[in-house]
């Protein structure tokens, strides 16, 4: 088993939340399943913790201990951009917090989760792609 084989595991949960949540982001869909969505959205904010909490204490650490310079600096970059996406994900969870809202506001729950979720597809590449590797060389 590799280093990553649990972090790709989480991603895989974590993406097929957010797939659940695109299938509803029509504002009349949405309205009907505000409450399902809601659900979905908390436990997709819980997997996001666990997974950025897994990153810190144990990928992170390991990369920056045992990699050349090149990977180092990779690795800042990736923390860095990565605490920004926690952020805005934490901002835009703490927003969405009830059905109720969800319902109410319905095309901006929409805008808003195309984006942070677009973003979130294109981390979670990216940390397949440029991060991961560097770990399972290990």
């Amino acid at each position: 088993m590799g280093p990553t084989d649990d972090l790709k595991r989480q991603h895989k949960t974590i993406l097929e939340l957010v797939q659940q949540i695109e299938q509803c982001l029509a504002p009349n869909k949405l309205a009907q399943d505000a409450d399902a969505v809601k659900e979905t959205l908390t436990m997709l904010t819980r997997m996001l913790t666990t997974h950025l909490a897994t990153e810190d204490s144990e990928l992170f650490p390991m990369i920056l201990t045992r990699h050349n310079e090149s990977a180092r600096r990779k690795m800042r970059v990736f923390i860095e951009e990565i605490s920004t996406l926690a952020g805005l994900f934490k901002t835009y969870a703490a927003k969405w917090n009830s059905a109720e809202q969800i319902r109410e506001k319905t095309g901006e729950f929409c805008e808003e989760s195309s984006v942070i979720l677009r973003f979130l597809r294109d981390r979670i590449q990216w940390e397949e792609t440029e991060i991961y590797p560097l770990a399972d060389t290990l």
